[in-house]
């Protein structure tokens, strides 16, 4: 009966292995007609996001909700939610409470050298191909000529010609380097792909063809798959413990909870994951 399609719920759900944690406001209401008339129900998971939300803990240091700082539609909003009124999913909450740590927290280090190591290669790569233009200027030369030829140097890279005034020079320097680029950046892939566990990624290196990329009866694969079903696991015990045994409790006092489950990773599935 939710107003927010759950596997929308289950992938805002999973944004906590990129930021570390990912926090919900429960929003409830009561059916006047349909099958739930009369029930307290669910109307939707309302994703807060990560980066405007601080945790509240009681005197035990336990979870007591959280309190949102933003900004929307030019008003500066400053709101608690208590804890019975949201749910949060933290990755790796061992080594951070309630905050998490992101899965990815190992690869950026290595991303964001790779990414310099990009623009490098490209600055390289340009001074190989079209040189580093000097220019030579007379004494005392005129500031509208001046000017002009800065700029003819400046477009020098993609111009074919250019004139150049009398008592004026232009050199060009042509830097070659055999430093190996590829190989650093192919390192840091590799060191990105072993920190998600996901190593097989490096099983090919933009070569093409169809060799396989994936066998999960290899351990290292297999890893992976460990990894995802972890996450599951993870997320079904919030919903088992944090949601439906509220919604149960309110509307029939059973003491009698039902469990969600994400069914397992079919052969299909698992063949499905090896050819992509």
């Amino acid at each position: 009966g939710m107003v927010v399609p759950f596997n929308q719920v289950i992938a805002q759900m999973l944004l906590a292995l990129f930021d570390g944690f990912a926090a919900f406001e429960m929003v409830y209401w009561s059916p006047k007609t349909g099958p739930l008339k009369g029930k307290y129900t669910l109307k939707k998971l309302a994703r807060r996001p990560a980066e405007t939300l601080t945790f509240l803990v009681d005197d035990h240091g336990e979870y007591a909700g959280l309190r949102q700082q933003t900004m929307f539609q030019g008003r500066y909003i400053d709101v608690e939610i208590p804890g019975d009124d949201s749910v949060y999913y933290a990755a790796n909450e061992e080594e951070s409470a309630f905050y998490g740590r992101s899965y990815f927290e190992a690869a950026f280090k290595h991303w964001d050298k790779k990414f310099k190591l990009y623009y490098i290669a490209h600055v390289a790569a340009q001074r190989a191909a079209v040189g580093t233009r000097v220019g030579k200027l007379p004494k005392n030369p005129g500031r509208d000529e001046k000017n002009e030829f800065k700029q003819a140097l400046a477009d020098l890279g993609v111009a074919q010609w250019m004139t150049i005034p009398e008592d004026y020079t232009v050199e060009s320097l042509r830097e070659g380097t055999n430093f190996d680029f590829l190989a650093l950046i192919n390192h840091h892939n590799s060191q990105m792909s072993k920190s998600v566990l996901a190593a097989f990624f490096d099983d090919q290196q933009g070569s093409g063809g169809d060799t396989t990329l994936v066998d999960f009866g290899r351990q290292s694969d297999a890893l992976f798959l460990l990894m995802l079903q972890t996450i599951m696991g993870e997320i079904e015990e919030v919903i088992n413990q944090k949601i439906i045994p509220k919604f149960i409790d309110w509307n029939f006092g059973s003491g009698l909870y039902p469990r969600f489950q994400f069914g397992s990773l079919s052969q299909e599935q698992q063949a499905a994951l090896l050819d992509m």
